[in-house]
């Protein structure tokens, strides 16, 4: 092994590229929220469920609320938009 006196290893005339670069450190993982465990237990019929709760709790009609879901992958955001834009499922 190399020590910090060492000269750069040199492999067919060009010193290697790791003997000037410390190995990359790598970023620290984001810690998981209760908000994100609790969305990963959900399968994707209760994320859409969840999704039309959501939405008949903003007022929206249930039919409306759901080919809206389903015209975004159940993605509420996205079903929001096509709600206020009049985008008819």
């Amino acid at each position: 092994m190399d020590s910090p006196a060492d000269p750069p290893r040199v492999v067919h005339g060009t010193p290697s590229i790791t003997s000037f670069f410390p190995p990359a450190a790598h970023p620290p993982k984001r810690q998981k929220t209760d908000e994100d465990r609790a969305a990963a237990r959900l399968s994707a019929d209760d994320k859409f469920e969840a999704g039309v709760a959501q939405l008949l709790e903003m007022g929206y009609g249930e039919t409306d609320a759901r080919g809206a879901l389903r015209h975004s992958a159940a993605n509420v955001q996205a079903a929001v938009e096509r709600l206020l834009h009049g985008v008819s499922g």
